[in-house]
């Protein structure tokens, strides 16, 4: 597995055991070892992205929160039905190869994973969370800024991450640029196109039942058996700063490089999309 600098482009090497070092190039920090691989991106993020950073950290925190201390609330398990049809997505359109899974989480495997992985593909998880028992290739770090060289991976897959990341447009980018042409991005993602007069509709349920609950329901999100999170008024749920819809990320995509080659529209939160890189 090759990776690059995400300061300045020039190769890296990593260490066979885990420790610190910097780019020989431009001193960037890294801490890596055999198969694993952790950017020093904090300064880099807010350097470039300022308060839009800062408030996607806090959000990503209420979901460390949620997938450690929640049950079902991680989608590596693979005892839920929309995990079992996006596996099924996977398995169908992935390009066999390298793949890698933007926002793998914390656990070992994602079960979408798992068929991939069982064919002999390189499987490379990219996601803040830290962890070091990843089953392939782990890199802790952002999709702002991906330490790949250019065309190395035959899959890109979003699974309910493309919501969490800092910038979208400078993730989908960062995508294009890792994807080999005629590669894919396969994604899992929500639609939350509604019109204004349900969403001010919906406001109003919630502020009724805050009233009778006596504190605002708006601002908290109580999951069993204690998890507490707490939501900003400028997010729109605990996880995520705006919504997503498949019409405009579609858009986004073309604009980026991308053709749609599949759309499995399964419901509101289950919208299944692929996208080739052209």
């Amino acid at each position: 597995m090759n990776f690059q600098c995400i300061q300045c482009g020039k190769e890296l090497s990593l260490p066979l055991t885990p420790q610190r070092f910097t780019c020989p190039s431009c001193s960037m920090g890294y801490t890596g070892g055999a198969r694993y691989l952790r950017c020093e991106t904090h300064a880099k993020l807010l350097a470039k992205f300022g308060e839009q950073y800062l408030r996607n950290k806090v959000l990503n925190n209420n979901a460390d929160l949620v997938y450690s201390r929640v049950e079902g609330g991680s989608l590596s398990t693979d005892n839920r039905e929309d995990v079992r049809a996006f596996s099924e997505f996977v398995a169908t359109h992935a390009r066999f190869g390298t793949v890698l899974d933007v926002g793998c989480g914390p656990l070992p495997l994602p079960a979408y994973l798992k068929s991939l992985k069982a064919a002999g593909a390189e499987i490379v998880g990219l996601d803040p969370i830290d962890s070091s028992d990843f089953d392939g290739v782990r890199i802790v770090g952002n999709s702002e800024f991906i330490p790949l060289p250019a065309a190395l991976v035959d899959t890109v897959i979003f699974a309910t991450s493309l919501d969490h990341v800092v910038d979208l447009g400078a993730t989908i980018t960062e995508a294009r640029r890792v994807i080999r042409p005629g590669g894919v991005l396969i994604a899992w993602m929500s639609d939350h196109k509604r019109p204004w007069w349900r969403r001010l509709l919906s406001g109003l349920k919630v502020r009724w039942r805050s009233l009778r609950a006596g504190y605002p329901m708006h601002h908290y999100r109580i999951y069993p058996p204690d998890v507490v999170v707490y939501i900003p008024s400028w997010a729109v749920d605990p996880f995520h700063c705006y919504h997503e819809n498949p019409d405009d990320l579609t858009r986004k995509m073309v604009s980026a490089g991308f053709r749609r080659t599949v759309l499995d529209y399964r419901g509101r939160d289950e919208v299944f999309l692929c996208f080739e890189a052209v």
